[in-house]
């Protein structure tokens, strides 16, 4: 099974045997869709993901961020005039981003 750790899949395998489920098949499947998933990350060995987890953001990745230009003009012009411009957004809204010095 693709997992994330092998805890996930022994939770998962714990919740297949206490309902019912066919374990062995769920073990087929697991190991088929990590087959899956490694052939199409092979296919992809030229492409990075956009999200980088907890590794910062450098100019060189300038080209994974585009159509916040208004935004950022917006921002900018904001900073211009005041001596401080709060940002809120919900978690995930790319808030640290736009706001990013450039």
């Amino acid at each position: 099974m693709r997992s994330t750790s092998p805890t996930t899949r022994v939770v998962t395998l714990a919740y297949v045997k206490a309902c019912g489920g066919d374990v062995i098949e769920w073990e087929r499947r697991g190991r088929e869709a990590s087959a899956e998933v490694a052939a199409e990350s092979a296919d992809d060995e030229g492409s990075r993901p956009p999200y980088r987890g907890l590794t910062r953001f450098e100019p060189g990745d300038a080209e994974l961020f585009f159509g916040r230009d208004q935004l950022v003009e917006r921002l900018s012009e904001l900073n211009r005039k005041h001596r401080f411009t709060a940002v809120f957004g919900p978690p995930a809204a790319a808030s640290p981003r736009c706001c990013a010095p450039a």
